[in-house]
């Protein structure tokens, strides 16, 4: 079977036997409601009725997944519990216990992650924290000896 291509002109191409229309299906160059032609009868069909057809998706069918994108100043109001505890561990750790520090990075990494930039500032902190009572550890080493 032939079958013209009816374009939304109303101009009229082809015939082109169902191999030819299953490709223009595949490549998406006719969808579901073109207008076919049978070339032998001049019966009009849409291209969704010949079951011997599949269409390429649609494009732009899927709904863009937006999480996946940066959110330039834009943040999870809920991420701004993970920046307020991570200043908490970071400048505990800066005043007094290094190594809480490293929690403070966990939460402020978890809010950047979050699209809150507000969360660099403690990560900063915690790390220079981390960095400062580890250097203490190994001067209390050489000072001291190994007698801690």
């Amino acid at each position: 079977m032939t079958y013209f291509v009816i374009g939304p002109n109303g101009a009229q191409y082809g015939p082109a036997d169902l191999a030819t229309l299953q490709q223009w299906a595949r490549d998406g160059r006719i969808l579901p409601q073109t207008e076919l032609r049978d070339a032998m009868t001049g019966q009009s069909v849409r291209a969704a009725q010949l079951p011997s057809l599949v269409f390429a998706p649609p494009p732009y069918s899927a709904q863009p997944h937006y999480s996946a994108y940066p959110r330039a100043g834009f943040y999870d109001p809920i991420s701004q519990s993970d920046v307020t505890t991570a200043w908490i561990c970071a400048v505990f750790g800066l005043l007094c216990c290094g190594p809480i520090s490293v929690i403070g990075i966990v939460f402020a990494n978890k809010a950047i992650a979050k699209g809150n930039d507000g969360g660099r500032a403690p990560q900063i902190v915690a790390y220079v924290a981390l960095a400062l009572w580890i250097l203490m550890f190994f001067f209390r080493i050489l000072v001291f000896g190994s007698g801690l």
